[in-house]
């Protein structure tokens, strides 16, 4: 027998199902409207944490975007993914100054400490992202190495891609596909139509300026100079999964994949086997060979593609 809170779930996608079906029919366009508020709204942040950096602000687009910035040395940029702040990577911070480089977080659009983004407060998307970032290394300076997260991990590429800046090597953690498959997600979670898509993929463009096909991981990967690279992926990543990673190590000469269980989505950010592997590959060590594995449970696995 269904649970009460189950069946209630149930009632709600239902009804949900039928008001989009419904606008598909006879108003896709204010269908198209709501897909986006849907999407772009930020999911309330995790909370901040004391500054241990020195702060620094840059302006963006009119907005400020606010950060921090730690030790002397060739600039590492970290970058978070959605909903979080700069303080989720704080842990590779560090072992980074440590190791002899300077470190530069920032909160994206409508994040952390960041004003709002160009859509209003708690809104925002992969293109501002990449653009926020491209404003801060504007600030600091050429990028030794960027470490970004979900994602960041698109932005990262779409602002490579572009020529808003380059780097010498990058780390992608839990990288995410693209806004095609961000579109189906939201297309089975909503169950809106043919007619509804057609409208939010042109609402999507004049927000990005990109057609949303050209924002996926894989075309973005495929199209860059390429720096060194490091991937970093966790089998129990249910947000994710693990095949884009695998897919994007493969397809990258060179590149160095270290794949771990027990982690999930965030709590890779944290793990020392994890921090440990980033640093050595941003110091141009193998990050898989040297690599110790964390103390089971989680286990680290690691393997050379």
């Amino acid at each position: 027998m269904a649970s009460s809170g189950s069946l209630k779930s149930t009632i709600v996608r239902a009804l949900i199902h039928t008001g989009f079906g419904t606008l598909d029919v006879v108003a896709p366009a204010l269908g198209a409207a709501l897909v986006e508020r849907v999407w772009f709204r930020v999911p309330r942040g995790m909370p901040l944490v004391e500054r241990t950096g020195t702060p620094f602000e840059v302006r963006w687009q009119g907005r400020t975007i606010r950060g921090q910035v730690w030790g002397a040395g060739p600039t590492v940029y970290l970058v978070h993914g959605w909903g979080a702040n700069a303080d989720q990577l704080r842990g590779f911070v560090g072992p980074l100054v440590s190791a002899g480089y300077r470190v530069v977080a920032h909160d994206a659009p409508s994040h952390g400490r960041s004003d709002a983004g160009q859509h209003g407060a708690r809104s925002s998307d992969a293109v501002e992202f990449g653009q926020a970032l491209d404003a801060v290394v504007a600030e600091f300076g050429p990028a030794h190495t960027i470490v970004a997260h979900s994602l960041g991990t698109l932005a990262t590429l779409l602002a490579l891609r572009d020529g808003w800046f380059t780097a010498d090597r990058v780390v992608l953690i839990a990288p995410v596909d693209g806004v095609p498959w961000f579109t189906a997600h939201f297309r089975g979670l909503l169950g809106f139509g043919d007619r509804t898509q057609r409208h939010t993929d042109k609402r999507l463009e004049a927000r990005t300026g990109y057609p949303p096909a050209e924002l996926e991981t894989r075309l973005l990967a495929a199209e860059l100079d390429r720096p060194e690279l490091l991937v970093v992926q966790d089998l129990d990543d249910r947000q994710v999964g693990t095949s884009l990673a695998r897919e994007l190590a493969s397809s990258w000469p060179g590149a160095t994949y270290v794949e771990t269980e027990g982690l999930g989505h965030n709590r890779v950010l944290a793990d020392p086997g994890v921090i440990g592997a980033v640093a050595r590959f941003v110091h141009g060590g193998d990050a898989v060979e040297e690599v110790s594995p964390a103390p089971a449970p989680p286990r680290l696995v690691s393997s050379r593609e």
